[in-house]
């Protein structure tokens, strides 16, 4: 595989998987914007089927490496410094074990997000409107197509999908939510 579409792979991967985490874990989210939490679910929802590939993408790799070894990168741009004092002693059968070390971990933790995004999708299943979750979120459906399928107004379709995306919500930011409440209540 192309190392910059490697790079470009695992940058996206990163901003997924991480920023969310990352936002729960600093202020921006923790303040607890109804608006970004929401945002932030509804971007995991359309991102589902994107990490299911990052998992998929990461297994070839791993194949790739187990076949074939770790890409040799091209010696005429190797860039010299002089008196840098670095010398790479790590042999190819650590740098290939810890490549591949760093692929399980990463998907390990792709794994652990879909699993929750599943779980909390899972929670309006029962929905009579879930397909509503489906062809918005998976599907790039627009409310006005989704209306027209399910022979509804897109009213009903808006209200139905915000309802369901607040259990979603609920299920993914749980702990974040009742820790504001709980916060806002004693105060």
């Amino acid at each position: 595989m192309d190392n910059e579409l490697e790079s470009l792979i695992d940058a996206t991967i990163q901003r997924v998987v991480s920023g969310t985490i990352e936002d729960i874990k600093s202020d921006n989210i923790h303040a607890l914007d109804p608006k970004s939490i929401y945002s932030k679910t509804e971007s995991l929802l359309y991102n589902l089927p994107q990490l299911k590939k990052a998992v998929q993408e990461r297994w070839e790799q791993i194949s790739e490496i187990e076949r074939y070894g770790l890409p040799r990168a091209s010696k005429s741009f190797t860039v010299f410094i002089p008196n840098s004092g670095y010398v790479d002693t790590t042999s190819e059968y650590e740098k290939k074990e810890n490549k591949l070390d760093q692929l399980h971990s990463v998907i390990i933790e792709l794994e652990n997000r879909i699993a929750q995004i599943e779980a909390a999708v899972d929670t309006v299943k029962d929905d009579p409107y879930f397909p509503i979750i489906k062809m918005r979120y998976f599907d790039k459906k627009t409310n006005a197509q989704i209306a027209e399928r399910l022979k509804c107004d897109e009213g009903t379709v808006k209200r139905r999908k915000n309802k369901m995306l607040e259990s979603i919500r609920f299920a993914l930011f749980r702990d974040i939510i009742l820790e504001d409440m709980m916060g806002w209540l004693v105060v």
